[in-house]
């Protein structure tokens, strides 16, 4: 997977209008290539490995970022394929983990 830049660009900025009352910044984000961003909460389940499906259908395997929304373990990718991630974390516990998919390759959404 190639790189994929972000660049935060304000639209009201866009074309030069001096007027008395500057109007709010319209924020919003323009990438170099077309990329596909899907993003879950996980959950243990008194368990040290938890394993989620993609929604969608990816060409190749993916890149899987995961953080744990409690301090008290860790987490880490434990595997990645074309239809499937397993989560792993340091102890067996109940709390969840946030994953974000992220791929520039990807075949259509499945409902």
């Amino acid at each position: 997977m190639g790189s994929i830049k972000l660049t935060l660009r304000d639209l009201n900025r866009y074309k030069k209008v001096y007027s008395y009352v500057r109007a709010q910044p319209r924020h919003v984000y323009f990438a170099n290539e077309e990329f596909d961003l899907e993003s879950s909460v996980v959950n243990f389940e008194g368990n040290n490995t938890a394993t989620y499906i993609f929604k969608n259908a990816y060409i190749t395997a993916p890149t899987v970022i995961a953080t744990s929304l409690n301090n008290s373990f860790n987490v880490f990718v434990s595997s990645v394929s074309t239809t499937q991630v397993v989560i792993g974390a340091s102890i067996p516990n109940n709390e969840s983990a946030s994953i974000v998919v992220v791929t520039t390759e990807c075949l259509e959404f499945q409902q």
